[in-house]
């Protein structure tokens, strides 16, 4: 394919890590069959995955990959982003622990070691089911935690935010009381689908306890305020086989779509996370594809699906 032909993505949610090196920032045990699979994952890999998956990468995010060392992560990736400066740009989310007493210096810290190249913090905070280092579930509506959110106002940092769908209420109080913080919702909002709901296929939508409830925290979530953006990713979380025409996935992502509008959300990657559950990239941006010819979406939405909302939500101005 020559790249002139190559349909443009800028992926919003990519994973740069290395395990093997002796003072690695990097845990090959937590990260799993991923970190099997990619031992090391660059930002050339990246590359080199989208032309196989028609797409140029024109820019990408990187997102933490839950180091064993916060700062030492944000240096790591920082000098490994300077050895690629013929690379597309990558800026980066980091991990900072917001409700520690010391955040706000954590922050400025990791702010310094970027070199310009920061835009937000991600903190996961799924809770039952409960993610790695996660170890209360009420973050969100606890002042320790929102001291050092409110911190991230003054970096003109967004907050990338992974919870479950039962903490989306929460998250939507706490986004609503700060408008000039870019929030931006990962991974769908988790949403688990039993294995009789999956076989319920389209029916699903409308008969499931777990989406009506996911749907109205989505609804509140996007009441915040519009500065409340949705990831398209890790879909394959929700249905194993998201890209089958009957998959209930389909009507979600259009329900999505109609509360945020394209504007407010991204199509993202997920790499290489999720190629170690059958979903390499080329099977991923085939699905986005197909989901937007079968939801007729027309050119300035699928750019805004592709490019513009992530260049928005992460400020991301191409060189």
């Amino acid at each position: 394919t020559s790249s002139s032909s190559l349909r443009l993505f800028v992926d919003p949610h990519f994973h740069l890590w290395d395990t093997v090196g002796e003072d690695s920032v990097h845990d090959g045990d937590l990260l799993g069959p991923p970190a099997q699979l990619y031992p090391i994952f660059t930002i050339k890999d990246l590359v080199q995955k989208g032309e196989e998956a028609g797409v140029k990468i024109i820019s990408a995010v990187h997102i933490e990959a839950i180091p064993k060392d916060d700062q030492g992560e944000v240096e790591w990736a920082t000098s490994v982003l300077d050895e690629n400066e013929d690379s597309p740009q990558v800026v980066m989310v980091n991990r900072v622990l917001l409700h520690e007493a010391d955040a706000a210096n954590r922050l400025k810290k990791a702010v310094d070691a970027s070199k310009g190249r920061m835009r937000g913090v991600r903190m996961i905070l799924n809770w039952e089911p409960t993610w790695p280092k996660v170890d209360r579930g009420d973050f969100l509506s606890s002042k320790d935690f929102e001291q050092g959110f409110a911190e991230l106002a003054r970096y003109n940092l967004g907050f990338d935010l992974q919870i479950n769908p039962h903490q989306l209420q929460q998250a939507a109080s706490l986004s609503a009381k700060y408008p000039n913080i870019p929030v931006i919702l990962n991974h769908f909002a988790c949403l688990k689908l039993s294995e009789d709901t999956l076989k319920e296929k389209r029916n699903a939508v409308s008969t499931d306890e777990t989406i009506a409830l996911w749907r109205e925290g989505m609804r509140a979530f996007a009441q915040a305020g519009d500065h409340t953006y949705v990831k398209i990713s890790m879909l394959c979380y929700t249905d194993p086989n998201w890209d089958s025409e009957d998959s209930v996935v389909r009507p979600l992502v259009k329900e999505v779509l109609s509360m945020f509008g394209c504007e407010r959300c991204m199509f993202a990657s997920n790499y290489p996370v999720d190629e170690a559950s059958n979903w390499p990239l080329t099977r991923i941006v085939a699905g986005f594809i197909a989901m937007c010819d079968d939801l007729n979406l027309s050119n300035d939405e699928r750019e805004h699906l592709f490019i513009n909302t992530a260049k928005k939500a992460y400020r991301i101005i191409e060189c």
